[in-house]
C-alpha cells in the first residue's frame, strides 16, 4: 500500500476550492456584495409620488436597487422638479428614469389649469409662472440632448412598445380621499399588469388592462403617460 498524499499542498488546494464553491474570490477569499433586495417603495411626502413610483418600476425593468430608497427618493425629486411646483415634472422624471438605467419617451397632452393656479395661488405672482417655465426649458432642452422622445399622449399601446411605465391619475380614482394630480407606475406582463401606487404599502394586481389605464387616466384635462424600457446592451 503506497503511503498517503494528503500534505499541506493538497490541504491548501482543498482550501481553495472551498472558497471558490462558497461564492468567494478564487485570488481574495471574500465573497461578492450582496444586490439590494427587491421592496415596494411607499412615497415619504405628500410630493414624491412621483419618484417613488419611478423607484418601483425601474427595480422591475432596469434592477435599480439602491440600498436607501427615502434618500433615493429625495434625489429623484431634486432632479425632477419645476421649482415653484412641489410635485415632480413629467421630463425631469423621464430624465431621472434615463440616468439610472432606463430608457423613456414622454407622452402628454391636454392644459393644465390645476397648475397655473397653484403656482399662482402658492407664490403670488407672474414671477412665479417665469420660473416655472425658465426651468421647464431646461428640462425640455435636457431631454432633447439626451434623446428622450415626448410626443402627444395617446391612449392605445405605447409606439415604443413599452409595458411599464409612470400614468398621471387623479389621486380619487385610485382610492384617496381628495382629488390631486398623482403618479403610479404600471408594469404589464402578459395579462398580468401590476400597479405600483405609492399611497399604498404594496403593489397589487389590476383586472384592468395597460390600455385601459391609459384611456381611463388623467387629471383634470391633462394626460401623461412616461414609457420606460430598459437599456439594451
Amino acid at each position: 500500500m503506497r503511503p498517503s498524499r494528503t500534505g499541506p499542498r493538497l490541504k491548501s488546494a482543498r482550501r481553495r476550492r472551498d472558497v471558490r464553491s462558497k461564492g468567494g474570490s478564487a485570488s481574495l477569499g471574500k465573497p461578492s456584495p450582496p444586490r439590494s433586495p427587491t421592496r415596494f417603495w411607499p412615497q415619504h411626502s405628500p410630493f414624491t409620488c412621483g419618484p417613488a413610483a419611478l423607484g418601483n418600476v425601474l427595480q422591475q425593468i432596469a434592477r435599480h436597487r439602491p440600498p436607501d430608497v427615502t434618500a433615493e427618493e429625495i434625489q429623484i425629486w431634486r432632479e425632477s422638479t419645476a421649482l415653484v411646483c412641489p410635485g415632480s415634472h413629467p421630463l425631469g422624471l423621464a430624465l431621472a428614469a434615463v440616468r439610472r438605467g432606463s430608457s423613456a419617451v414622454v407622452q402628454i397632452s391636454g392644459p393644465r389649469p390645476w397648475l397655473w393656479r397653484h403656482i399662482l395661488s402658492e407664490h403670488a405672482g407672474p414671477e412665479a409662472l417665469r420660473i416655472y417655465r425658465a426651468a421647464e426649458q431646461r428640462l425640455r432642452q435636457e431631454c432633447t440632448e439626451r434623446g428622450i422622445r415626448v410626443r402627444s399622449y395617446r391612449e392605445g399601446p405605447s409606439r415604443a412598445g413599452s409595458s411599464a411605465g409612470l400614468l398621471l391619475v387623479d389621486a380619487r380614482s385610485v382610492g384617496a380621499p381628495h382629488s390631486d394630480p398623482h403618479w403610479v407606475g404600471l408594469v404589464s406582463r402578459g395579462r398580468d399588469l401590476q400597479v405600483f401606487d405609492p399611497l399604498r404599502r404594496s403593489p397589487y394586481r389590476s383586472g384592468r388592462s395597460l390600455d385601459d389605464w391609459k384611456k381611463r387616466a388623467g387629471f383634470q384635462g391633462s394626460k401623461v403617460w412616461i414609457a420606460l424600457l430598459p437599456l439594451r446592451g
